[in-house]
């Protein structure tokens, strides 16, 4: 089978919007599939990837509406102030830049409706025909976020006549971190856009149930392919032992003002009321960290309670999360956070380790992690410092019991290897009706 995929990003790009398929595609190329592939630059320009049979580059952002956006936030790079805030000497100037940072995404937020990159979907589109007819191509894939390359998709496929699929591992209207607010008019256009471009596609893929009753197509077209991990990286990673005394705590990623942190800093800092915490640690790999501060500020904790380890590369990130006793991970509050599935809990089920989810027990998260057994889902401060009790009493013992808990058949559902044959399977069974 021949695959054009249009994807914002794509190995060796790292970004978690990249994980999903560059495992497919890895075992798609191995089962003798082509995966020609469209992705942006925004990361990177590289056109040198394994992970693909051929690979091309262009600029979701080359729209004049994108580039005068652009052209905004470049004049606020030469500020003093946000010079200070990258330099992490924030101070009081800082307001200045914050402000104008929410006037660029107030004017972007209505100027680009109906998504980032909407109208720079000129070049894409010629790539895209281009590839379909000189490789003869027999589906293309397009995946969300971001909805430029959904619109492209569904115009390469009308100028083509070559089926197409919508590969949704977020919702579109429903995405968590979507601009416009549930039950705004713009939001109800949003919903009207969505089921247009979803209409026309052959199939709309995404990961779990929850999501799919959130997206705006007929539940006929609706296929259910989990997000995965890649069994092979898993064997790569070495769990050094811990010999020391500390309990460490490791979390990688974004901040948000809606996850749920405070369950997790809340308990920590009840406990250290009647029990010494000097032994925990938290790590924290990311550029966030100036939010991770205002989290922990809210509470009573030490400033050297959270280790600051900045961006790692996808391979030293894993390399130093194998070394860490508890793995972090916090769900989202508000409207649609119960879909949202964090790619990087597949990233720790490859590090065998046990997780702590922080968030609610209802969500997508919390059913993926109770089902394969892989840690424990804390929805209040009580549950929480229960567990945390136990771990500061003997983490090893927690650590050898939760190490039981983990229900390898259920974990090797989520294997990309499997997935890939079964989303070509599924394909195969659509294009015959």
């Amino acid at each position: 089978m021949k695959i054009l995929l249009i994807a914002p990003h794509f190995s060796p790009d790292e970004h978690i919007g990249a994980s999903r398929w560059n495992r497919l595609s890895k075992y798609l190329l191995r089962d003798g599939h082509e995966v020609h592939v469209i992705a942006s630059n925004i990361i990177s320009d590289t056109i040198i990837s394994t992970r693909s049979t051929k690979l091309f580059r262009v600029d979701y952002r080359n729209s004049r509406l994108d580039r005068f956006l652009s052209y905004l936030r470049e004049i606020k790079k030469s500020w003093p102030a946000e010079q200070r805030r990258q330099d992490g000497s924030l101070n009081n100037e800082i307001t200045s830049s914050g402000t104008y940072s929410k006037f660029i995404n107030f004017i972007g937020k209505y100027l680009r409706f109906p998504g980032i990159y909407w109208w720079s979907t000129k070049e894409l589109i010629e790539k895209g025909v281009e590839i379909v007819n000189s490789e003869q191509i027999d589906v293309i894939i397009a995946t969300f976020p971001f909805s430029v390359s959904i619109s492209s998709a569904h115009n390469i496929s009308k100028k083509t006549n070559t089926p197409w699929i919508a590969d949704m591992r977020d919702g579109w209207s429903s995405y968590y971190f979507g601009e416009y607010k549930k039950g705004s008019f713009l939001f109800k256009m949003l919903q009207q856009v969505e089921r247009y471009y979803l209409s026309s596609a052959l199939s709309v893929v995404t990961i779990s149930d929850t999501l799919a009753g959130s997206i705006c197509v007929d539940e006929e077209k609706i296929v259910i392919i989990p997000n995965v991990f890649d069994p092979e990286e898993q064997k790569i990673v070495s769990t050094p032992f811990s010999a020391n005394d500390n309990i460490s705590f490791s979390f990688a990623g974004s901040v948000h003002d809606k996850h749920c942190w405070e369950i997790f800093f809340q308990s920590l800092s009840e406990m250290s009321k009647t029990v010494s915490t000097d032994n925990v640690v938290v790590n924290y790999y990311g550029n966030y960290f100036d939010k991770v501060q205002e989290k922990r500020n809210m509470f009573d904790l030490g400033d050297t309670i959270i280790v600051n380890h900045g961006y790692l590369e996808k391979k030293d990130l894993i390399t130093d999360l194998a070394q860490s006793d508890i793995l972090l991970v916090f769900g989202f509050k508000g409207a649609f956070g119960d879909s949202v599935t964090t790619g990087k809990i597949f990233d720790y089920i490859e590090l065998a380790k046990p997780v702590l989810v922080f968030g609610p027990e209802t969500s997508e998260l919390a059913k993926l992690v109770e089902k394969t057994g892989i840690g424990l889902v804390l929805s209040n401060i009580e549950e929480a410092k229960s567990v945390l009790f136990t771990i500061l009493e003997n983490k090893e013992l927690f650590k050898k019991n939760m190490k039981k808990q983990i229900k390898h058949h259920e974990i090797s559902k989520y294997s990309a290897s499997d997935a890939a044959k079964f989303y070509v399977d599924a394909i195969d069974k659509l294009m015959i009706k």
